[in-house]
């Protein structure tokens, strides 16, 4: 069904998940304020929340800094993609694994 949710219920695990993501992202915001996110612990954080246990998941990349708002709008995206490897993809199988990869930027 895309993007509509099949029952109450369902939508009410659909919103719950996106607030959590942000409460996430909110609690990592104010560990250090107003200093912005580190990109992989933001990945991580969505990432492990989603995945059965640490091996289903690699990050690579170098420390990037996102600001508070890039890392608001980025966590949901990543949530949301996270969600979609737990229901369609590879966090579905207990063998399957996600590799997300970042550059720096010049």
């Amino acid at each position: 069904m895309g993007d509509t949710a099949d029952s109450v219920e369902d939508y009410r695990n659909r919103l719950e998940g996106r607030f959590r993501a942000l409460a996430r992202t909110q609690a990592l915001l104010t560990r250090t304020a107003n200093a912005g996110v580190d990109l992989a612990t933001l990945v991580r954080e969505e990432i492990g929340g989603q995945a059965e246990h640490d091996d289903q998941y690699r990050l690579s990349g170098p420390e990037l800094l996102l600001a508070p708002k890039a890392a608001e709008v980025l966590t949901l995206a990543v949530h949301e993609l996270a969600t979609n490897a737990l229901k369609y993809g590879a966090l579905a199988e207990p063998h399957g694994r996600v590799i997300i990869a970042w550059t720096g930027l010049l």
